[in-house]
């Protein structure tokens, strides 16, 4: 997608002036998100946006509480708790909130072009929203229903997570990992990254097995590749290979106990003479040992093996008694659930 260039160049003179990243921040435990107590709109319709405010004409202020303890949830098109859900459409430019309970859509909400992930703050105040279409990052008031506004980031904006006040945001097209303080409302440091970094997962104790402190967990669509970026230093302290073959690697999942990562990939068999699609196109899911950073290979779950043959897994989420995969298969249009023990 093609972004503005007077958009991206004001992006980097703000980069080039910002203040370098603060040396401590707090995290916590994800929180359950509350049901918004001022919803009265049970039949789903639109709450559309006319005027969308930039980050430097927004006059109001964000609760500093609702970023207390920090967000350690991964980034997905779906960020579910145990009240609501939350969905990105990127052909309406909107995002949904969805109660399970009752099956309603209770709010659309106008963001930027082309939504791809967002992530919700512990009290479910507010979500911030990746625009891949216009490049935009969206901080959303969620009981007022509305886009407070947005910050202008690099092209094709894809993954997001909250650590404290702190966005973690990957630009797909840039190989970048771009942070932002939400209360300042600003670009506070860049990180360069390998090519085609997609979603990732914040890594932070006390869910988290890493021996050398809280981390970043960064996936890469064409590569496979997993990113460790340290924080809060932004340090890339390793990147680990799940094979020459991995491909379409797009979000990292953690086990509850923050032991393993699990990565939904397709593996491709390029050298294989059979060139049939079965034989040359295989659905795994990859696991990661975070306490040593290996790939542990007698874990990885064959989907196509342990299900009915499915194709291109694209998400993954783990119960939270650790007894279930849930992977979600875009090319199938189905889910499978495997025992990972």
């Amino acid at each position: 997608a093609a972004v503005d260039a007077s958009v991206d160049a004001a992006v980097e003179t703000a980069v080039d002036a910002a203040a370098p990243i603060d040396a401590t921040m707090e995290v916590g435990a994800f929180a359950v998100l509350d049901a918004p107590t001022d919803v009265s709109d049970t039949g789903g319709t639109s709450d559309a946006a006319p005027t969308r405010v930039p980050a430097s004409a927004f006059e109001g202020s964000l609760a500093t509480g609702s970023w207390a303890g920090g967000q350690t949830a991964w980034a997905s098109a779906l960020d579910v708790t145990s009240e609501l859900v939350f969905a990105t459409n990127p052909d309406s430019d909107s995002i949904s909130i969805v109660e399970p309970a009752t099956r309603t859509r209770i709010a659309e909400i106008a963001v930027g072009r082309e939504p791809r992930t967002l992530v919700a703050t512990p009290d479910g105040a507010y979500a911030v929203v990746t625009n891949f279409g216009d490049a935009t990052l969206s901080v959303v008031d969620v009981r007022a229903r509305r886009e407070l506004f947005f910050l202008p980031t690099g092209p094709m904006p894809y993954g997001v997570v909250l650590v404290g006040t702190r966005a973690f945001v990957t630009e797909l097209a840039r190989g970048r990992l771009a942070v932002y303080d939400l209360l300042e409302r600003r670009r506070v440091a860049n990180v360069e990254l390998e090519e085609f970094p997609a979603r990732l997962a914040a890594c932070v104790r006390p869910r988290c097995a890493l021996t050398d402190g809280d981390a970043l967990l960064v996936s890469h669509l064409y590569s496979g590749r997993l990113s460790v970026v340290s924080l809060p230093d932004l340090r890339v302290r390793r990147v680990l290979s799940t094979g020459a073959d991995s491909n379409a690697s797009q979000l990292v999942a953690l086990s509850p106990d923050g032991s393993r990562a699990y990565l939904p990939q397709t593996r491709s068999n390029a050298d294989n003479p059979n060139r049939q699609f079965d034989t040359t196109v295989f659905p795994v899911v990859n696991v990661v040992d975070l306490g040593s950073l290996r790939l542990i290979n007698a874990a990885r779950v064959t989907l196509d093996t342990v299900d009915r043959p499915v194709a291109l897994p694209f998400a993954a989420e783990v119960t939270p008694d650790g007894t279930a995969l849930w992977v979600a298969n875009a090319g199938s249009d189905d889910v499978s659930v495997v025992d990972p023990t």
